[in-house]
């Protein structure tokens, strides 16, 4: 019994002594926890941060960074060194972080929570996306190109800026940092899109005494070509650009050569359109594909450099063959019409056309009517007197000609078309009356009948 009594006495005192130690540990944790919390407060970190770029400012310090809960704070009571400890304590973490491979992202933040954030407001403010260089087109313009200048991409540079503050935040209080950057240049700069879009040719034709209807027109087909861009290795149809011309379209009826002869038909001066694009591209160095003359010389250009289109049967057509796009302008006036080209523009290096008629084509026949319906009675009435309802005009074999000139040289001689422009037959019409006699003497004259020949 005794023996027994030794035991139980034992026992308790053992669980005495143990409950003892553990009110001992437990008060003395409390103790810990209280006086650290108090060093805490008393040593904190100073460090004020000055992140800049492009003059703008970007300012915090390290006590706005705090951390307030409890079991945070017991977790690192029983760690090493503290978050919310002395300066050195956070060195000492981000030491700790590197040495065990860490990102310093992670150990900043792990120090100065939020921190994320505000360098996230930073990016958002320095990063700038990288955008080409770009063509603006004013197809009204007198200078119809310009061009929007590149804008150079900008990001933050994270990790240079972590190392950079870490290197700073371990040495000094005051941490002034020009804040990193990585550039991205564009592909496209304003530099070689002014190599790319210089003025390559101008083409104009006279049209001041052409009528309304003709004007109507003209300025219709030079509106359906202004602003075109043609893309490299495109080729250019003038009929699918431009479209029938129909009355739907907008079209009206003016003087247009049909078989030598002008007549009325709807869409005349569409051909002087052609015509000026035609000369202007070749000017520029494009290369021609197809062309078609006129069944008579026209009056705006030289012979043999006309180029006479109908839709579904004559086309202009013609290749931009270079690396780059071709952009083509048109302009309009009462007195005259342009097309100018735009383009890379190769150094010394120029155009020149030249027609030359290798053989004329002559013919005297005359076709003589008679005007029957009176038609012209406000010309001719009485059967000796006639006037020519249409001219003889020669017609006429020719070679037209592109020059390529380098630093005022021709280097080469480009056979661009053999034409044959057939000679039209004159038409003499006589009036149908018999002229009553006069009695007295009449002048029979050889002037007094040229008198009654109206030309």
């Amino acid at each position: 019994m005794h023996h027994f009594f030794n035991k139980i006495t034992k026992f308790l005192i053992f669980l005495l002594i143990i409950f003892a130690i553990i009110i001992f540990s437990y008060t003395s944790l409390m103790i810990n926890i209280d006086t650290t919390h108090a060093l805490e407060n008393t040593t904190q970190d100073t460090t004020f941060f000055d992140l800049h770029y492009e003059g703008k400012h970007f300012n915090f310090s390290a006590s706005e960074f705090k951390i307030f809960s409890k079991v945070f704070m017991i977790n690192e009571k029983i760690s090493k060194y503290k978050r919310n400890g002395s300066k050195s304590d956070k060195i000492q973490i981000l030491n700790r972080a590197i040495n065990l491979g860490l990102d310093l992202d992670i150990a900043f933040n792990y120090i100065f929570p939020g921190l994320d954030e505000k360098i996230n407001k930073i990016e958002k403010w320095v990063n700038t996306k990288s955008t080409d260089a770009s063509v603006k087109i004013n197809k009204y313009s007198n200078n119809p190109i310009t061009i929007n200048k590149e804008i150079v991409g900008i990001t933050l540079d994270k990790d240079k800026l972590f190392k950079m503050m870490y290197i700073a935040y371990t040495k000094t209080n005051y941490v002034d940092l020009e804040i990193p950057i990585i550039k991205t240049m564009p592909k496209i700069t304003k530099e070689k899109l002014l190599l790319q879009t210089n003025k390559l040719s101008e083409f104009k034709t006279n049209i001041s005494t052409s009528s309304n209807a003709r004007k109507h027109n003209i300025k219709l087909a030079l509106n359906s070509i202004n602003g075109k861009i043609l893309q490299p290795n495109e080729t250019f149809s003038f009929n699918e650009i431009v479209g029938n011309r129909t009355e739907n379209r907008g079209y009206k009826i003016a003087k247009v050569i049909t078989n030598g002869e002008f007549v009325e038909g709807i869409g005349g001066g569409v051909c002087q359109v052609s015509t000026t694009v035609y000369n202007a591209m070749l000017l520029a160095g494009l290369t021609p594909i197809i062309s078609f003359h006129h069944s008579q010389r026209v009056s705006y250009v030289p012979i043999g450099l006309d180029a006479m289109v109908n839709y579904g049967t004559a086309d202009l057509k013609f290749k931009n063959t270079s690396q780059y796009p071709v952009y083509i302008f048109t302009t309009f006036s009462n007195n005259e019409i342009g097309v100018k080209f735009y383009g890379y523009k190769i150094d010394n290096i120029s155009y020149k056309l030249i027609s030359n008629i290798e053989k004329t084509i002559s013919s005297d026949n005359e076709k003589i009517e008679y005007d029957k319906e009176k038609k012209y009675t406000d010309k001719i009435i009485y059967d000796d007197e006639f006037f020519y309802l249409k001219k003889h005009i020669d017609g006429y074999v020719v070679n037209s000609y592109r020059l390529t000139i380098k630093d005022g040289v021709v280097i080469n001689k480009e056979l661009l078309r053999h034409d044959t422009y057939k000679p039209q037959t004159a038409i003499k019409i006589y009036g149908v009356e018999k002229r009553p006699k006069i009695s007295g003497n009449v002048d029979n004259s050889v002037d007094n009948l040229k008198k009654l020949c109206i030309y």
